[in-house]
């Protein structure tokens, strides 16, 4: 993973993992320790010198199930500080939701006139960032990859001229 990003959206970043004591549940992302895994920090997402004007949140948790570490839950999003406060956009994906929300699912913290409209029209609140916008189920559930093609395919990363431009989505 920290060979992905490096070579694509940042630079010198390192992902890390951690254990519970007991094995049986672990961590995987940017800034987190064994006393506080969750919920890491964001990575800030340019090449070179040019300063991060936004930052990807990556984590996964994993769980032993039948002696193989399994992801449990999984979130890839994209904010506007390395503190996490301001999403604009995250995919996320839960093995067991409970029937809260898709198994796999994208969220976006947007406006838009057409929704504000529609929710007008059914007497509900507009708020974009609430529906879990389902993205496939659990086998075809987004990926890493995805998010930073996503990063690339749209320029979100680095400055004019960054390598990342010039960089062939994973």
């Amino acid at each position: 993973m920290s060979d992905l990003l490096n070579r694509t959206v940042t630079d010198g970043i390192r992902i890390t993992a951690v254990l519970r004591d007991d094995n049986q549940v672990g961590w995987i992302g940017y800034g987190i320790n064994p006393r506080e895994p969750f919920p890491g920090r964001g990575i800030p997402l340019t090449v070179g010198a040019t300063p991060a004007r936004c930052y990807l949140h990556v984590m996964h948790t994993l769980v032993q199930q039948r002696r193989v570490l399994v992801t449990d839950e999984s979130s890839f999003g994209l904010y506007l500080d390395d503190e996490l406060n301001s999403c604009l956009l995250h995919y996320d994906f839960a093995r067991d939701p409970d029937n809260r929300y898709p198994a796999a699912h994208v969220q976006v913290n947007a406006v838009s006139a057409a929704f504000e409209e529609l929710c007008h029209h059914l007497g509900r609140r507009a708020d974009l960032a609430r529906p879990h916008l389902p993205v496939g189920g659990k086998r075809f559930r987004p990926c890493l990859e995805d998010m930073v093609e996503m990063l690339i395919v749209e320029e979100l990363t680095g400055g004019e001229g960054s390598e990342a431009e010039h960089l062939e989505p994973p």
